[in-house]
This record gives C-alpha cells, sequence and structure tokens, in this order.
C-alpha cells in the first residue's frame, strides 16, 4: 500500500505543478493581449488624430486664404509688365571685384609664429567698375528697393 500512496502522491505534487504551471500561462497569455489591445487602440487613436492635422493643414493651405492673408499682411502687389524683361541680354551683369591675381609660390613658405590677422578689411568700391555700379542700382530700383 505504501507504494501506492507514494506514487499518488507523486502524481498529485506533478498534477499540481502542471496546473500552477498552466495558470501562470495563461495569466501571462491574459495580460500580454491586455496590452496589445490597448496598443491597437492607442495606434488607431494616433491614426484618427495623424488623419485630422492632415484635413487641418490642407483647409490651412487653400490658396484662397493664404492669397487673402499675403494680401492682408504682406502687402503684396501684382507685378507690373515693366518689370518683365524680353531677353536674357537685359539681365544686369552682378559686381565682381577686380583683384589682382596672387604670385605663384615657387618654394616652401616658412612657418610663421604670428597670429593670423581675423578677417580681411572689404573689398574697396574703387575696384569696382562704374557701370557695374549702375546696372546694379539699376535692378534695385526696378525691383523696388525705393522703400
Amino acid at each position: 500500500m505504501k507504494i501506492f500512496r507514494i506514487s499518488n502522491l507523486l502524481l498529485l505534487c506533478v498534477a499540481a505543478a502542471l496546473g500552477t504551471v498552466l495558470f501562470w500561462t495563461s495569466q501571462a497569455v491574459q495580460q500580454a493581449e491586455d496590452t496589445l489591445a490597448e496598443i491597437q487602440l492607442s495606434v488607431r487613436q494616433e491614426r484618427e488624430s495623424i488623419r485630422v492635422l492632415a484635413t487641418e493643414w490642407d483647409y490651412l493651405n487653400r490658396p484662397q486664404r493664404l492669397e487673402e492673408l499675403a494680401a492682408q499682411y504682406l502687402r503684396v502687389k501684382p507685378a507690373d509688365s515693366a518689370q518683365f524683361i524680353e531677353s536674357a541680354g537685359e539681365i544686369p551683369v552682378p559686381p565682381t571685384a577686380v583683384i589682382p591675381p596672387a604670385k605663384p609660390a615657387l618654394y616652401a613658405q616658412p612657418v610663421s609664429t604670428q597670429p593670423r590677422p581675423a578677417a580681411k578689411p572689404p573689398i574697396p568700391s574703387e575696384y569696382i567698375k562704374a557701370s557695374e555700379k549702375k546696372s546694379f542700382e539699376r535692378l534695385i530700383q526696378t525691383v523696388g528697393g525705393d522703400e
């Protein structure tokens, strides 16, 4: 009888351990399913808010509304026919500085221990051609630089 009781007791312990593992596993699965449902709900809410924001963005960027705001706040005027050019030759050439060419170094120069100057001064206006100055000033006047 003792053998029968020991095997019964052993089977009862194994059944209890397997039942505990089964219960723990089912609870873990239930918690994972709840977490998954919360995440899916959160994703749906974020997608809905993105859709609403995209709709609002499209509404705010309507061309009619932007035109009204530009007229109200930017004081933009329509372009005159005099502001258009008929050929590319009418575009003034931007002023270029006339800088004398540098002498090429024939040999390696010794390294100086003196600190370098912070910045070069601007190019004097004598080096800019008078015709380039006039064409630049005419461009500024044409564009509307009178203000």
